[in-house]
């Protein structure tokens, strides 16, 4: 009987991105019309998602991040393949101060994607203290309450005496209460880098950019974002990176009209030809619009370049390759396709690079900012900076967004047209 047991032990295997993916928007378009904790899926940060190390096995765990407003708590969704099912959880963090890569005090709930609790326990200085349950009125499975992460947090715990044979928790957290049993003992360190698990594969994308025939501001803003030192463009693009045989040429033309309205546009990007994908950038617009415009745009084309150099290679063998045509295809029913997968997965990206461009590489215009407006631009502002080229097109991400967001998206890219406009180059 025991030789029957093992024979029967389930396997664990990692999740591909893609599959991450889609698992999460199955499961809440599911239950949309019904459950209260659907609109969470909006919360999902998937241009971030990870493949993390863990410890006896070789697989990885899959993260996603989750956004939160809430100050010192973070959320994260984590996937592993347990036999032939996807098991997930929701590993929720409430510090008792910043969050740090070395230690952690708090408290850490877990929870199943619908918010029923799974496991809770408080560490300080990341030893264990005690574990934790949910109030009575938030149990799981009492009537008319739906026990959710929006409705449990930590202020909703209590201590507990626990006997059972967990081992003290600690930043490196046992995975084995995830849906069926793990047939081994794995952990996951939740204090990691949140990167992938070989973060030097990461430091250069494979393709080579040609700029030779850029010119004016335009040239100015590319370069800078190009630095060796801080490449911004590969920073970006490195979420969804992998060879492909493509190229990157990126020229000055006068004026783009756009085949869709006819009218002048920033940008425009197009398919690979002999092995190369050319991104035009509008001479006359660039002097017209602000030096942080001209890095959106720069930016957004470079997007655009990347999706095609995925998409269009012929070498589909590539992991990479393969996991993101995979996410690619779940936009395959919208309109404007290429911009819904965008605004998914590359707004949040964005607004960081642009945050952090403007801070580091543009200092007299950010200064000139908070002289103008009495406070430092937030993440508001340069969120609204990331959507311009997208909310136009009516995406989905910005059709499903509430009234009052977009109202204060709106508003904050009002002040997009005070910022400076002579280039910060003097040649």
């Amino acid at each position: 009987m025991e030789d029957l047991v093992i024979e029967q032990q389930l396997t664990i295997e990692t999740v591909s991105k893609s599959e991450a993916v889609s698992f999460v928007k199955n499961r809440y378009d599911e239950q949309r019309t019904t459950a209260k904790s659907s609109g969470l899926q909006n919360d999902f940060d998937f241009d971030k998602i990870t493949q993390e190390k863990l410890t006896n096995t070789t697989e990885l765990l899959t993260v996603i991040p989750i956004k939160t407003k809430a100050q010192q708590q973070r959320r994260r969704a984590l996937f592993l393949r347990v036999g032939s099912q996807i098991e997930s959880m929701i590993y929720h963090e409430f510090a008792e101060s910043s969050f740090t890569n070395d230690t952690f005090s708090g408290i850490v709930l877990m929870t199943r994607l619908n918010g029923d609790f799974i496991r809770a326990y408080r560490l300080k200085n990341n030893k264990y203290v005690v574990d934790l349950a949910p109030n009575k009125k938030n149990q799981s499975g009492q009537k008319g309450t739906q026990n959710t992460s929006r409705t449990i947090d930590g202020g909703d715990l209590h201590e507990v005496i626990v006997i059972n044979s967990y081992k003290d928790p600690s930043a490196f957290v046992s995975l084995n209460e995830m849906g069926k049993e793990v047939p081994i003992t794995i952990s996951w360190n939740s204090l990691g880098s949140g990167g992938d698990p070989n973060p030097s594969d990461n430091e250069e994308l494979e393709f080579k950019i040609n700029s030779d025939e850029l010119n004016g501001k335009a040239k100015c803003i590319n370069d800078l974002l190009n630095k060796k030192d801080s490449s911004y463009v590969k920073n970006l693009l490195s979420n969804f990176q992998g060879e492909s045989e493509f190229d990157i040429k990126i020229v000055s033309q006068d004026v783009i009209i756009s085949n869709v309205s006819g009218k002048p546009i920033n940008g425009s990007t197009t398919e690979p030809v002999n092995s190369v994908i050319v991104i035009k950038i509008s001479t006359s617009q660039a002097n017209l619009n602000p030096n942080l415009v001209v890095a959106r745009t720069i930016l957004h084309e470079y997007i655009h370049a990347d999706i095609f150099r995925k998409l269009k290679t012929n070498d589909t063998s590539l992991p990479q390759i393969q996991d993101f045509k995979k996410i690619f295809e779940l936009y395959a029913d919208n309109l404007d396709k290429d911009h819904s997968a965008m605004a998914d997965l590359y707004i949040n990206s964005m607004l960081a690079a642009l945050k952090e461009f403007h801070k580091m590489q543009l200092p007299n215009d950010y200064d000139a900012y908070i002289n103008y407006y009495g406070e430092e631009p937030n993440d508001a502002f340069y969120e609204a900076l990331a959507w311009v080229g997208l909310k136009d097109n009516n995406v989905d991400a910005w059709v499903k967004l509430p009234e009052a967001k977009k109202e204060e998206i709106n508003n904050m890219g009002s002040r997009i047209d005070k910022l400076g406009k002579i280039s910060p180059c003097t040649n």
